[in-house]
């Protein structure tokens, strides 16, 4: 027979258990226990096609145990490739209000949204070769986080090898209506200055308000002709189905860069019938051309001056040079860059230019920078250059 003060001990001590657990059970915070595990799948439909902006609906589930009424709140989220490599940060703030039962019981949750993946995104991650794209979010319950993803199917339905609609398949939808086509270098630049057989790509991005079949060829034309009337030979035929989606990025082929000199590539619509069926780019080939840049001439007449401050209706100005196709206006960081950052590529009866709207996106107010003109004829070689200027934008 166990004492009666031993008997009291034990006693006392699984009662400071009992209490401890029920004070612990009183005070937790709620935690998510379990999201998107596979008795509760989150879900990403419908799948995405590459190149074109898409909404897909995602469903996010889980189990929470609650003390009361609580909020979910998730405002970190992400798209990355199965292999982890991260495409964009997300700011897309998510809430979600939850109550506990009456009986205490864990609480099954669903969270749902809309998310639009861009058109550049869904391009980006399929020419890297992945066949999906991994939606994370991370989700925190009274501080507590956890993190669930979801994986959203990228196809290419109905292309063939380079991109296109087979000349045999029909889509049913033939009432596309684009409103805009915009033409940038795969560097996201206006105008490219680049070495021979340099790899050169433009991408296209049209915003468009009904589905159809667009019928388009990307079209260039070579130094042989771009000093008089540019005749432009066909490059690539397109023959793609636009479905759903407000906006859709269409990459050219490489672009031929082994002969010097101004090249002009452009994309022509053929169907639909739009506005403005041609939309245009220009490029220059040189060889490595410091030395030749140090040997040309001089320009005359050159404008702004040493130290200027200029705005952004400021022009650029200089005298023209007989042997000159093209002129190539160029901003640097400093007087030593052998590359510049940003400029323009101008025809040769265009002596005097404000800086583009790309060129000052690119430029900080009060920062120096330096700018020069060189002069290119139809070979591709520089035949007359201004010494770099510093300028600055006005704050």
């Amino acid at each position: 027979m166990i004492p009666l003060p031993q008997l009291a001990t034990v006693f006392w001590r699984h009662a400071c258990v009992f209490i401890y657990l029920l004070f612990f059970a009183a005070n937790a915070s709620a935690q998510i226990t379990a999201l998107c595990d596979v008795a509760n799948s989150c879900s990403a439909n419908p799948s995405i096609t590459a190149g074109l902006s898409s909404n897909v609906s995602v469903v996010w589930r889980g189990i929470a145990n609650l003390k009361g009424d609580t909020t979910l709140v998730s405002d970190s989220a992400q798209l990355s490739t199965p292999s982890d490599d991260l495409l964009v940060r997300l700011s897309l703030p998510l809430r979600q209000n939850l109550s506990a039962n009456a009986v205490g019981a864990p609480v099954r949750f669903s969270v749902n949204e809309t998310l639009n993946v861009p058109a550049s995104i869904s391009l980006q991650t399929a020419t890297m070769g992945a066949q999906q794209i991994v939606y994370t979010r991370t989700f925190t319950l009274d501080g507590i986080s956890i993190r669930g993803s979801v994986r959203i199917n990228i196809q290419r339905a109905s292309l063939n090898s380079s991109g296109s609609i087979p000349e045999s398949v029909k889509p049913g939808a033939t009432a596309l209506g684009i409103s805009r086509i915009d033409l940038h270098f795969s560097s996201g630049q206006k105008v490219e200055v680049i070495e021979s057989n340099q790899a050169l790509n433009v991408l296209a991005t049209l915003n468009f308000d009904r589905a159809g079949v667009l019928n388009a060829q990307w079209e260039v034309a070579t130094p042989s002709s771009t000093g008089g009337l540019a005749v432009f030979l066909p490059l690539q035929n397109i023959r793609q189905y636009l479905a759903a989606g407000r906006q859709a990025v269409i990459r050219s082929p490489t672009l031929p860069t082994d002969v010097k000199g101004l090249y002009r590539v452009r994309l022509r619509v053929l169907q639909p019938t739009i506005e403005t069926p041609e939309v245009e780019l220009r490029y220059q080939v040189n060889a490595a051309s410091t030395v030749k840049v140090a040997a040309a001439k001089n320009m005359k007449n050159v404008r702004p001056k040493q130290g200027a401050e200029i705005s952004a209706t400021s022009a650029f100005s200089w005298a023209p040079e007989a042997d000159a196709v093209a002129y190539q206006l160029e901003v640097y960081k400093s007087t030593d860059d052998k590359k510049p950052i940003s400029g323009l590529l101008l025809k040769a009866d265009q002596i005097r230019s404000p800086l583009s709207a790309s060129v000052l996106h690119t430029l900080a107010p009060g920062k120096p920078y330096f700018w020069r003109v060189i002069a290119v004829n139809n070979s591709g070689d520089i035949v007359a250059a201004s010494p770099r200027r510093e300028f600055r934008i006005r704050e």
